[in-house]
C-alpha cells in the first residue's frame, strides 16, 4: 500500500522588524495554508532564501540591518521569478508604490497600517496556498446503527434498579 507524504505548503519569507506584526502575519498566513519563515532582519532572511526556495516574499521596506529594496534585489538575484510584496510605514504615497512596482516588479505594496487579512488575500493571488490535507476516508458516525436492548423485570420489588444493556455495532460500510 503506497502512502505519499502530504504535499508541502508553499513557504513564504516574511521580514519585518515589528515583532507584533510579524507574529500576526505568521499566524494568519499559517492558518491560510502556508509555511512561514519569519525574520525580524533582512540578512538572516537572505541566508534562509539561499538554502530554500521561497514561494513568495513579504518584505518591510525599513529594516534594521538593510533596506527592503536591496533585500528584494538580492532575493531576485537568487530566485528571479520570486513574487515580492512590500509593506511600509515610511515610504507612503502613490509615487513610491508606482516606483516599487516598476523597479522591483512588486506584486503588491501595502502602506502601514493595513488590514493584515488584505495582505493574506494578496499573497493567495500570487501563490495559491496548499489546501489542508484531506482526512483519510473511514467510517463516519452516521455509518453506524446503534441498537440498545434494555430488559426490565417488573415482577421484582421496586428497589434501586441496575440497567444492563447490550450494544450491537454493525459496520454497514464493511465489504460483505
Amino acid at each position: 500500500e503506497d502512502s505519499f507524504p502530504p504535499p508541502m505548503a508553499p513557504t513564504l519569507l516574511v521580514v519585518d522588524d515589528n515583532k507584533e506584526l510579524l507574529a500576526i502575519l505568521t499566524q494568519l498566513l499559517e492558518e491560510a495554508g502556508y509555511t512561514v519563515a519569519a525574520f525580524p532582519k533582512g540578512k538572516p532572511a537572505l541566508e534562509a532564501a539561499k538554502a530554500t526556495q521561497p514561494a513568495a516574499a513579504v518584505l518591510d521596506v525599513l529594516l534594521p540591518d538593510m533596506m527592503g529594496f536591496p533585500l528584494a534585489e538580492a532575493l531576485r538575484a537568487l530566485h528571479p521569478n520570486l513574487p515580492i510584496l512590500f509593506m511600509t510605514g515610511v515610504f507612503k504615497g502613490g509615487r513610491h508604490a508606482g516606483e516599487v512596482k516598476v523597479k522591483f516588479g512588486a506584486a503588491h505594496y501595502f502602506e502601514k497600517p493595513f488590514d493584515a487579512k488584505r495582505l493574506v488575500e494578496a499573497v493567495k493571488q500570487v501563490v495559491p496556498p496548499q489546501p489542508p490535507a484531506q482526512p483519510l476516508p473511514g467510517p463516519k458516525a452516521e455509518d453506524f446503527e446503534l441498537d440498545l436492548d434494555i430488559d426490565v423485570d417488573a415482577e421484582e420489588p421496586l428497589e434501586p434498579m441496575e440497567l444492563t444493556g447490550k450494544i450491537k455495532v454493525t459496520d454497514y460500510t464493511a465489504k460483505k
